[in-house]
């Protein structure tokens, strides 16, 4: 049988994942990787997203999940505009002319909430006006726009908040890490509002949006109803550590001279720091995402998961 759903950046944490669950729902999966290798899908095609495409990519394929791209750089503030758009903008242009012409009927992007706004004052739906910071945010939304202006049938875009789970990356490891480090003293409190999803809700949700008969063309941000201050989610990694949280708080402006002096290190010795005012502000900052608009799709459930899969996450770091 000839693989029907079409997954770009299988190799990523979200794609593998979405891939293991296609598979297991009974689809038949063909992926686009750079480099063929093993993984829960049935078919490989080895192809450059930015280059001319495979004749018979989108053969026999009815859904396209596209998330391959250039990821966000966590550490650092200096962005190629170029390359960004090359990678996330371009090649879903190429991959959308490809998918227009082999008639495929669902697109579904995997695009960011930070097309919308890197930081937030308050929680932002998806009727705010975008404007994105960064190169990464500006390449994203670029892209989201030409997914729903194609002429496929459904379209759409999903903006999820940040990922979770057993082996994720970013801040939550280090957030983690610091936490396990000892005698440690408790982060300042700044009632900061921090969007977020698990990794299992995505997952499963944009599987749902893909079969779903009642949309069409609509951007989605797909995060938990609640947002978490950066204390929630420490109290939720003492409990999975079982441990109790510290009760001295380490004031915030020592925070700030150490980010400064990261800032200082870095662009003296081109190494990172442990700590910088780009990862304080990501920490500290709030990015808070509304998912109101996809909590009304029927069959879509989304709940605060992180308190239960914080022991797993741990144990997979």
């Amino acid at each position: 049988m000839s693989a029907s759903v079409l997954v770009t950046g299988a190799s990523g944490y979200i794609g593998y994942k979405l891939c293991e669950s296609l598979v297991k729902a009974g689809e038949e999966v063909r992926v686009v990787l750079r480099k063929n290798q093993t993984g829960p899908w049935q078919e490989v095609v080895e192809a450059d997203l930015s280059h001319t495409l495979p004749v018979d990519l989108m053969s026999d394929i009815k859904t396209v999940y596209h998330l391959a791209g250039k990821a966000h750089a966590i550490d650092s503030p200096a962005q190629d505009e170029n390359e960004y758009f090359s990678i996330n903008t371009d090649s879903t242009k190429n991959l959308l002319l490809a998918a227009e012409k082999a008639g495929v009927d669902n697109f579904i992007y995997f695009s960011s909430v930070k097309a919308l706004r890197e930081h937030t004052n308050h929680c932002l739906d998806e009727k705010a006006e975008a404007k994105p910071e960064t190169a990464y945010g500006r390449s994203k939304l670029a892209a989201e726009e030409c997914v729903l202006e194609s002429g496929l049938p459904k379209r759409i875009v999903i903006r999820p908040g940040m990922v979770y789970g057993p082996q994720c990356k970013g801040n939550l490891p280090r957030l983690i890490k610091y936490a396990k480090s000892g005698f440690v003293p408790a982060l300042p409190e700044t009632n900061n509002q921090r969007s977020m999803i698990s990794i299992d809700d995505l997952v499963t949700t944009s599987m749902l949006l893909a079969k779903s008969t009642v949309i069409g063309s609509a951007v989605f941000h797909l995060t938990e109803p609640k947002a978490y201050s950066t204390n929630e989610i420490m109290e939720a990694i003492y409990t999975g550590l079982e441990k109790q949280p510290p009760k001295v708080t380490l004031p915030r402006f020592v925070l700030t001279v150490f980010a400064k002096l990261g800032d200082v290190i870095t662009k003296l010795t081109g190494k990172q720091f442990v700590i910088n005012t780009v990862q304080l502000q990501k920490i500290f900052g709030s990015a808070c995402y509304s998912s109101k608009k996809i909590q009304s799709v029927p069959g879509v459930t989304l709940k605060n998961r992180l308190l239960e899969l914080m022991p797993s996450i741990i144990r997979s770091l």
